[in-house]
Parts: structure tokens; C-alpha cells; sequence
């Protein structure tokens, strides 16, 4: 059953929403072993997540259809390893940054953050309030806690 959560500080609001766990592949591990200098060098080995995921954005807009709801919602970017995970969250704006009635969404790839998406239809939303100075470690830790499973 989805679940999602979302966080409003002053207006501002981040929701994670997450679906049942599904299995994915996991990549080959690579590594490489010597250089010139005779040093032996391993390459990044990626750390596939159990479940592959998607980052999206919305800014909120007062009597818009869900078709405009819909138009309006952005897919920022997928992540699939440890590694893609932090390239994108070190380089997106945190929730404790985003403008006035801008959300961020952290779901399974393959669903949508719409009530209307047939994945989500048994969903629920867990709400909370955190203090201003803590939003940004709340949601690093529920985005650990996420691809983590």
C-alpha cells in the first residue's frame, strides 16, 4: 500500500510517497585493479538500490484542474544506485529552500505523485510539521530510511 509523506513549513511543502517494494536487477560490479605508479586504483563499484526511484517538483496553483495539476508536475530525475541517489540530492534544492507552495516528491519509479495514479489507489499520507532549522536533516533522514528499505 503507498504511503506518502508530506512536510509543510510555512506553506512550504515535500512529500515522499512510497509504493509496496518491487525487485529490480541488480548492475554488474566492476573494479580495476593497477595504474602507472603501481598503485592499485578501484573503480566506483555502483550500489544498486533495492528499488528504483524518482524525484519530482510542483508548485501549488489555487483552482487548478488535475489536468493542470498534472501539466504542472515535474519528474526531476531517477535514481537507481547509492551513487545517483547523492549526485542528485546534493544538487537539488532541499525542502528547507524551496519557494512559497512548492513541493518535492520522492516516489518509486513507475507511479506518479497523483491520488489519481491506480498504483496509489489504496494509498494514505502521513502530515507533520518539523521545526524550520530541522527540515532539511527530517528529510535527508526519511529519503535514507526510503531507498534504504
Amino acid at each position: 500500500m503507498p504511503s506518502s509523506l508530506v512536510f509543510q513549513q510555512n506553506g512550504v511543502g515535500a512529500m515522499a510517497l512510497a509504493s509496496p517494494p518491487r525487485a529490480t536487477d541488480n548492475a554488474d560490479s566492476k573494479s580495476t585493479a593497477g595504474s602507472e605508479n603501481g598503485s592499485t586504483a578501484v573503480a566506483a563499484v555502483p550500489i544498486p538500490l533495492r528499488n528504483e526511484w524518482v524525484f519530482w517538483h510542483d508548485k501549488f496553483v489555487a483552482n487548478a484542474t488535475p489536468a493542470e495539476y498534472t501539466e504542472n508536475l515535474k519528474e526531476i530525475a531517477d535514481v537507481k544506485t547509492v551513487q545517483s541517489f547523492w549526485s542528485v540530492y546534493n544538487n537539488i534544492t532541499g525542502p528547507e529552500r524551496l519557494t512559497l507552495r512548492c513541493s518535492l516528491h520522492f516516489i518509486h519509479k513507475g507511479v506518479k505523485p497523483l491520488w489519481e495514479d491506480p498504483k496509489n489507489e489504496h494509498g494514505g499520507a502521513w502530515n507533520f510539521r518539523t521545526a524550520k532549522g530541522d527540515t532539511a536533516f527530517v528529510w535527508r533522514e526519511l529519503l535514507m530510511a526510503l531507498i534504504g528499505e
